[in-house]
């Protein structure tokens, strides 16, 4: 894989993690160590820019039996 393009400046990114528990962080010691931090994360260092990050939490749908 190939340096990924920066993009310096600029506002913050946004970013929206909707999700059960996963999205939530649940098990995570803190969300910079859960899904949506790690995302954020990423996409700051691939960009360069600063992200701006919301989780929002639905109802988790049970699995067939």
């Amino acid at each position: 894989m190939t340096e990924p393009q920066r993009e310096y400046g600029g506002p913050p990114l946004r970013l929206a993690v909707i999700g059960d528990s996963l999205a939530a962080g649940v098990g995570a010691a803190s969300h910079e160590e859960a899904l949506s931090g790690q995302l954020a994360r990423t996409l700051t260092a691939m960009t360069g820019r600063a992200v701006s990050w919301r989780v929002s939490l639905t109802e988790a749908t049970p699995a067939p039996a």
